[in-house]
């Protein structure tokens, strides 16, 4: 639930959203790759995988994990794409401005 709050938040506030580097939406990946990771991991310990689609040992593994990567740098682009109009749209008012 709080990562759906803080993309509205995100979306439709847009503090600070013009600040947002490009880069920033690769390092969010770095929480996917960890539990890529962890998956792999936990499936070797196991003898089972976590997710059938996450299997190791099965032959299109990586391109489901690299497919997950870029589907998630994609989604981290879009956010910041949005977030970026937003806090122009923000910017462009009349009043006071936010933050």
């Amino acid at each position: 639930m709080v990562p759906v709050l803080a993309a509205i938040d995100w979306i439709f506030v847009g503090r600070n959203s013009t600040r947002l580097q490009w880069w920033w939406p690769l390092v969010w990946l770095v929480g996917p790759v960890v539990y890529l990771s962890f998956c792999t991991a936990a499936t070797h310990q196991r003898g089972r995988p976590l997710y059938p689609f996450l299997d190791p040992d099965s032959g299109d593994f990586w391109v489901v994990a690299v497919g997950v990567l870029v589907g998630f740098a994609l989604l981290g682009y879009l956010l910041w794409a949005i977030g970026r109009l937003s806090g122009h749209i923000v910017l462009a008012r009349p009043g006071p401005r936010p933050g």
